[in-house]
């Protein structure tokens, strides 16, 4: 801090009042003063040095909270100057802004008789990034002082600390020495002392003294926000009256620049407001790859030359400072945020990256913005519609965002540009609002545009963002243009070496819309390289990374689980308000779907419920309804949806008494044709649970294929299921028709045919048609599709069984590698027993030892079931393999069953685990055991040898043990 701000700050302190609620949840600015017996006053500075710091059994830490502006770090510094001249007690002021600021604390002496003062929490990088991993650390490092006192912004410490203790309940005891701390509401100037100010400052100056409070009496605004009233002189100049508080910043700005312009050239001065609106959106990346909220020059002159920023005078009331080291950053974070507003409703590209409600005072000028506008129309641009539908669709009502889009459609078609950008997002805003089918048409509309368009530098940003909406339509129409259009945009950025967030962005949204598992495990494979090398420590690309890996089809794994958890805990800023309810829901849903599995539900169902909760709290915020009898809007019912599925796993309740609700909705409000597809999945989780009642779960079959009648993926779906259950209830013959519709038309949708469901309709057709089909040649199309749809996924284990059923009836060679394939999803054993027949009729046994290691050498861990069934199948055939094999195999499978490495299988997979060697390298010619040991090549002798080549080296090996191939 200057030396100029720090006289400031005492010279002209007024005594800080506090209260014990927080002001700012009153309607009028008159705090609720609860004072000690002896104080007159609620002033907060004698508090502490009369009170607090004398109590023996008082609390270590005390939190000091206050809006922008309201005279925290003010405080602070009185707070320090007057404790030092108490001469009782050390005292030490660390700004939490500081990246050394933790070294700093742990270096103080004599902590025990030490009072700290901490300033600014809410700005510590580290804290807004993963606030339970800092506040555990600066307990750590503060519980030994005498006191400790922190400032920060109210709704900071309010929203990061509930959502912490709420989901991690067994740290709540450390949480609690912070967050359950003794809290003091600092507590807007009263008149009186503002009249106290304005003596300090003009003396005995009356007729400027006077002036100064008529400026006051005109603009309240002032007196809740102490800061501003530092810039009384520039006020004085013009006695403006400001009706919302950001048209006192917008006047202080331009005060500012007027002034530097003065100061330094006219030329280099000229561009000094577009360099500081790049500057905050600089800032902003910088914020959401580490929190920080500063920026180096060198860092950012890609986009222009700051001649003005770098030449003006950082002193005073400059609007901007530099620190020690170089960053610039702007000398109170609410000149920051009110620029963030600006560009909110100027730089619409801008606003759709910018997730406003992490910053109270920029979303407070943005609604400030919003209302002046409702009676100034004449003084807005395209640019604020669309940014205020931006606003809208994150945190407000998806239908106030349609109607606004609509008018920038039907007003502004001569900037093609926003234009498209309008459209993009007014589908985004009919998907919101469950209108399916309109948001399929806009969607379709602009495929159409932008599909055979050339992508540029220019434009590739935009159709980004078409391609991330699109891919959502597209995954929930199960149509494969969306991962096609991606996979044009990826490559231009690829190929233009573009390695950014849109990147990154493009990268989560393929993965939502890949139409396999295959795709997505490449896809997360690349992703996870680039991060790696690009995006080492930024927090946002790490988010993205999550949001990619979280595909929402296994809700019963607890990897998901945890990944969802983990984005809602530590990456919540960045999400919306819409974003924040789905993964709460979804948190809900898989641990409904998970501890069911485990069978602990009943255990955990309280959680859970806890989750759904906080989603209908986002609902009720938004529509301001807490009504959840009646569905009577579109989050409630998306929330409903996720009930539906979550109920779903378990079989507690009639799903019906959650689905009708929603078809009565649906019928209400007349969107039954938008919601087609939406309630069509209703219907299918009500028949799938149905179980007991044949003619319900038909009859919910049914009306699901009547609305998904122009959807062929869902229409083969549902012929799966009536297939299934007409078989299920002895009508083969009806079944069959179904079946033999979904595979007429799954054979001429390629949608169907790169994904899952094609396995499945191949998979039914071979164990009920024994003639009629070519059986040959979907054993062939299966063994060939199955590693490209599924790739590692375990879910093709069904498919491959009964691939199995069918080769052993027949006794074809091709279960060789069927049971291979199922060995390394899961060791059993009478799938060893079928692999050791086909090996042992073609005098092939030792090459069933091969594959048996090789599986187990390509497996991550074994279970000890799988341990044990190895032990047990190796002593049955120990008289037909050899006791020396069998007896090092023994040793092995303790080694695992201890936790210990592979063993004489390889030391480390790393090296041998090349996709080109696969098992088919097993057909050389009988090996020992010794093969593994003697190609156990360390890292050591590959970096030593560049020219060295790992295949050609094993294929050597391999020759020179089992000869040549044949």
């Amino acid at each position: 801090m200057e030396s100029s701000d720090l006289y400031y700050a005492i010279k002209n302190y007024i005594p800080t009042r506090y209260s014990r609620v927080d002001p700012s949840n009153n309607e009028e600015p008159v705090p609720e003063y609860l004072t000690c017996e002896g104080e007159k006053e609620p002033l907060l500075l004698q508090h502490f040095l009369k009170y607090e710091y004398s109590v023996k059994n008082g609390g270590k830490y005390y939190l000091c909270l206050g809006d922008c502006g309201m005279g925290k770090t003010t405080f602070l510094i009185n707070l320090y100057y007057q404790t030092l001249k108490l001469h009782k007690y050390k005292c030490v002021f660390i700004s939490l802004q500081e990246e050394n600021c933790i070294e700093q604390i742990e270096a103080v002496e004599d902590q025990p008789k030490t009072i700290l003062l901490l300033d600014a929490l809410d700005e510590n990088e580290n804290a807004l990034t993963d606030y339970e991993k800092f506040s555990t650390l600066l307990e750590r490092v503060t519980h030994n002082f005498y006191r400790v006192i922190i400032t920060a912004r109210t709704n900071f410490f309010e929203n990061e600390t509930k959502e912490q203790i709420s989901n991690n309940k067994s740290n709540i005891s450390m949480l609690d020495k912070i967050s359950s701390s003794r809290k003091y509401y600092i507590a807007p100037f009263t008149d009186e002392d503002i009249k106290k100010f304005l003596r300090k400052r003009y003396h005995y100056n009356l007729k400027k003294f006077k002036r100064a409070w008529k400026i006051v009496e005109k603009n309240k605004n002032l007196s809740v926000r102490p800061l501003l009233l530092r810039f009384m002189d520039e006020l004085l100049e013009e006695e403006y009256s400001f009706e919302y508080d950001f048209q006192l910043y917008e006047y202080l700005f331009d005060k500012w620049i007027e002034r530097e312009r003065r100061n330094i050239n006219e030329e280099l001065g000229k561009n000094l407001y577009e360099e500081c609106l790049i500057m905050a959106k600089k800032i902003y990346s910088q914020w959401q790859k580490s929190g920080k909220i500063g920026v180096y020059l060198n860092d950012i002159k890609t986009d222009m030359s700051f001649d003005g920023i770098e030449a003006i005078q950082l002193k005073g009331h400059a609007l901007i400072n530099r620190t020690s080291d170089g960053m610039y950053k702007f000398s109170h974070k609410s000149y920051w945020e009110f620029l963030l507003a600006k560009l909110a409703i100027s730089d619409f590209m801008f606003a759709d990256e910018l997730l406003i409600k992490n910053f109270d005072r920029a979303t407070a000028f943005l609604e400030e913005m919003i209302q002046y506008n409702k009676t100034n129309l004449d003084q807005s641009s395209p640019s604020f519609y669309v940014g205020v539908a931006n606003y809208y669709l994150k945190y407000g009502k998806p239908e106030c965002a349609e109607e606004q889009l609509k008018m920038v459609i039907n007003s502004y078609s001569e900037n093609r540009t926003l234009h498209l950008y309008a459209h993009i997002k007014l589908a985004e805003s009919y998907w919101h609002q469950i209108k399916y089918e309109s948001a399929k048409k806009e969607l379709n509309m602009l495929y159409s545009s932008v599909f055979n368009s050339e992508i540029s530098i220019k434009n590739v940003d935009l159709y980004s963002k078409f391609a991330i909406v699109f891919a959502t339509y597209c995954r929930k129409y199960y149509l494969i243009a969306g991962q096609e259009f991606l996979e044009k945009i990826i490559a231009f950025l690829e190929n233009n070496k573009k390695v950014n967030y849109n990147l990154l962005k493009c990268y989560n949204a393929y993965s939502i819309c890949c139409v396999n598992h295959k795709a997505k495990q490449d896809l997360m494979e690349k992703m996870g390289n680039i991060i790696e090398k690009y995006f080492k420590h930024d927090q946002y690309a790490k988010y993205l990374y999550l949001c990619a890996q979280s595909w929402k089809t296994q809700y019963a794994r607890e990897e998901l689980l945890n990944n969802l958890k983990q984005q809602v805990r530590q990456y919540a800023r960045f999400m919306d308000s819409y974003e924040l309810m789905i993964n709460n829901c979804d948190i809900a849903v898989s641990m409904y779907a998970y501890y069911d599995k485990q069978n602990l539900f009943w255990e955990y169902q309280d959680t859970a419920l806890e989750y759904f909760g906080d989603a209908f709290d986002i609902c009720i915020l938004i529509y301001e309804d807490t009504d959840y009898t009646i569905l009577n809007n579109p989050y409630i019912v998306i929330l409903q949806d996720k009930l539906v599925l979550a109920f779903s796993f378990i079989s507690v309740r009639k799903l019906s008494e959650l689905v009708d609700p929603i078809l009565d909705y649906a019928k209400k409000f007349k969107c039954i044709d938008e919601m087609g597809l939406f309630c069509s999945q209703e219907l299918i989780r009500e028949g799938e649970q149905e179980l007991e009642d044949f003619e319900k779960r038909e009859s919910c079959f049914m009306l699901a294929l009547e609305l998904t009648q122009n959807n062929l993926y869902k229409t083969a779906e549902i012929y799966l299921d009536l297939y299934d259950l007409y078989v299920e209830n002895d009508q083969k013959e009806l079944g069959k028709q179904y079946l033999e519709k979904a595979y007429k038309i799954s054979g001429d949708t390629l949608e169907i045919y790169v994904r899952p469901l094609y396995c499945n309709i191949l998979r039914a057709a071979l164990k009920v048609y024994r003639r009629g089909i070519d059986r040959d040649n979907i054993i062939e199309t299966l063994l060939k599709i199955i590693p490209q749809i599924y790739g590692t996924d375990s879910r093709k284990k069904h498919i491959y069984e009964t691939l199995r059923e069918e080769l052993l009836t027949i006794k074809d060679q091709r279960l060789k590698e069927v049971c291979i394939e199922l060995l390394q999803i899961e060791i059993k054993f009478d799938v060893m027993e079928d692999l050791y027949d086909i090996c042992n009729k073609g005098n092939e046994k030792m090459k069933f030892i091969g594959y048996i290691n090789l599986i187990i050498m390509k497996k991550d861990s074994l279970s000890l079931e799988e341990c044990n069934v190895i032990e047990k199948f190796f002593r049955e055939k120990e008289e037909y393999i050899g006791s020396d094999i069998a007896r090092n195999l023994y040793d092995i499978i303790k080694k695992f069953k201890r936790g210990g490495n592979k063993g004489g299988f390889i030391e480390n997979r790393e090296y041998i685990g090349n996709k080109e060697i696969q098992l088919s390298k097993l057909e050389h010619k009988e090996k020992n055991w010794g093969f593994f040991e003697n190609i156990n090549i360390s890292e050591s002798d590959i970096n030593k040898y560049s020219e060295f080549d790992l295949r050609k080296e094993l294929e050597k090996k391999f020759d020179e043990l089992f000869g040549p191939i044949d």
